[in-house]
């Protein structure tokens, strides 16, 4: 008998600028699209770990000479345009489930413990608590704007250096959430019903039915994730298990 070989499937997408991209795979594998072609994967950890495969892996660029992945095994590796650095250990206990900079080298990342580390100068933090639950997404604005997702539907921000208050935002559900922030202060949130809740003028609105491609059946026409274009009111895109993808030009002009 054999048994083909897995060879992954990507689960972050980060494109800081128009035509770049950067990709990484649940094996903890990266590749790059530039001028309209993709490059070969390139292993940045050779030893992932557990789950193996379906790791927790992802990866958040500035510009095409500098992005920051995660993975698993609380590792992390850098990219300076033309390679990728060693693996490094920056969370012992683990797993890092999210990464995202808000500006040119400076970076949040969470785990599974409640925790965040702060990326700057080259150099990691110590992780530091912010929530009792594992946090499942992060998105980061600015360097000192971001805002944290977690298991049961919590949020909680960063404003001006500082984490707080945690948000029952998503009352109904409690599921991994995926959070995107295009610009301070504004951002979407997605939920496994097909919802999205929507932070705007310092309040959180919603929920919002943004995927009904399938009655809403959990499980089914869950949102894996939400992206918005860094910087601007729109357009933003959500994505479900099932492949399908929406598309709202003006998510933020909720009347």
């Amino acid at each position: 008998m054999t048994i083909a070989k897995y060879s992954g499937v990507v689960t972050s997408l980060s494109c800081p600028v128009n035509g770049w991209c950067a990709a990484i795979t649940d094996l903890a594998d990266v590749m790059t699209l530039r001028n309209g072609h993709w490059s070969k994967l390139i292993m940045v950890d050779p030893y992932p770990g557990p789950p193996y495969p379906g790791i927790v892996a992802a990866l958040s660029c500035t510009a095409p000479t500098f992005c920051v992945a995660v993975d698993a095994r609380g590792m992390s590796e850098t990219y300076n345009g033309s390679r990728w650095s060693k693996p490094r250990l920056i969370d012992r206990d683990g797993p890092i489930n999210d990464v995202s900079c808000g500006a040119l080298e400076h970076c949040v990342a969470i785990d599974g413990f409640g925790r965040v580390l702060n990326f700057d100068d080259g150099r990691w933090s110590t992780p530091l608590g912010i929530d009792g639950a594992a946090l499942t997404g992060l998105s980061c604005a600015t360097a000192t704007s971001c805002v944290a997702v977690d298991l049961f539907g919590r949020t909680i921000s960063l404003n001006g250096g500082r984490w707080g208050p945690l948000t029952s935002t998503d009352k109904a559900s409690a599921t991994p959430l995926s959070v995107s922030c295009p610009t301070a202060g504004n951002c979407i949130v997605a939920d496994a019903f097909g919802r999205g809740f929507f932070l705007s003028g310092g309040r959180w609105i919603g929920p919002k039915l943004i995927d009904d491609s399938f009655g809403l059946s959990i499980g089914v026409a869950d949102l894996v994730d939400v992206a918005c274009v860094h910087g601007s009111q729109g357009p933003c895109v959500a994505v479900d298990s099932s492949g399908y993808a929406t598309e709202n030009k003006t998510p933020f002009l909720l009347n």
